[in-house]
């Protein structure tokens, strides 16, 4: 072999080593087992229990669960969910304004 073809195949070596390792690691993590299920705002807002509109103020607040602009509309991980609600929902940002007024109020 020629000293390229010898280079060539060590790097592809060493790539394939560290490709494997990586996905070990992926593995003992639990994210390459992870199942990707996206859902639209309304799927999302009904798998949380929640109205659509109440989930995009918590989105517009920087407060809910992680999500993508994908075209006209936005897309839930549902992992993504379900991490949200076991870290505590809505509860985790107790600092949060999410009532700008008062619906009640007669003023």
């Amino acid at each position: 072999m020629t000293d390229t073809a010898t280079d060539v195949a060590k790097i592809a070596r060493e790539a394939a080593i560290a490709a494997t390792t990586e996905v070990l690691s992926r593995l003992q993590a639990g994210y390459a087992l992870e199942q990707r299920v996206w859902l639209s705002s309304q799927e999302a807002a009904r798998y949380l229990g929640l109205n659509e509109a109440t989930l995009a103020v918590y989105v517009k607040a920087g407060c809910a669960p992680e999500s993508f602009k994908i075209g006209g509309g936005r897309r839930f991980n549902r992992a993504d969910l379900d991490r949200w609600i076991r870290a505590g929902g809505i509860t985790a940002f107790p600092g949060v304004n999410l009532r700008p007024y008062d619906k009640t109020s007669n003023q």
